[in-house]
């Protein structure tokens, strides 16, 4: 068990999506403290492959293991551990920028994280602002600022740099690095070189 801590271990798994296999045959291991990136043009199968690691994907054949055990076999308790942020921004339109992370920050119990989260992607001064009147970019930082909140230690993170700036970009490094310093573990798909030390799997 001991050499499976902290670690999620795929062996030879496959994934279909409708009719046609998008991940075949793969084994792979993704150890904490090191961001792991998968790379892959559009269509090939990189959002699949992180529904599938937070297991929300069917038609999955092969071993998923978490710390040595199956993600099935307890699959909630696993999930509990899962940060999962899709492309989409799961936002309350109508509510402010304070409202929808105090809303996050209730379900996790870390409504005290809240200003850190605000002060995490420089949102302070749009705090009280409806989240319908944020631009693009503004409303991907705000759903960024929920990994101030969470305490969740395995991050699953889809495309997490489009439509941000440089100085955003840089923000959120510094809070991965953070995270996997802490021994956390990151899996990322996005096509931006991030700077950081990392696995790369190619679909």
């Amino acid at each position: 068990m001991k050499n499976h801590e902290n670690s999620i271990i795929l062996e030879n798994v496959s994934c279909a999506r409708g009719n046609r296999t998008v991940i075949n045959n793969v084994s792979l291991k993704i150890t904490s403290g090191k961001n792991f990136i998968i790379k892959g043009q559009n269509g090939s199968g990189k959002s699949t492959f992180l529904r599938m690691l937070a297991g929300f994907q069917k038609n999955v054949n092969g071993k998923i293991l978490f710390n040595g055990e199956s993600i099935f076999t307890n699959q909630q308790e696993y999930q509990n551990n899962i940060f999962y942020l899709s492309e989409n921004n799961p936002i309350k339109n109508t509510f402010s920028c304070y409202e929808n992370l105090f809303f996050w920050a209730e379900i996790e119990g870390m409504e005290n994280n809240i200003q850190e989260a605000l002060k995490f992607q420089k949102l302070e001064n749009l705090k009280n602002l409806p989240a319908k009147f944020l631009s693009m970019g503004q409303k991907r930082r705000l759903n960024l600022s929920r990994l101030a909140i969470t305490q969740k230690k395995i991050w699953l993170l889809d495309e997490p740099v489009n439509g941000l700036d440089e100085e955003s970009i840089l923000r959120l490094c510094e809070l991965i690095k953070k995270h996997l310093a802490n021994k956390g573990i990151v899996v990322i798909a996005t096509h931006v070189d991030l700077n950081l030390e990392t696995d790369t799997f190619y679909l």
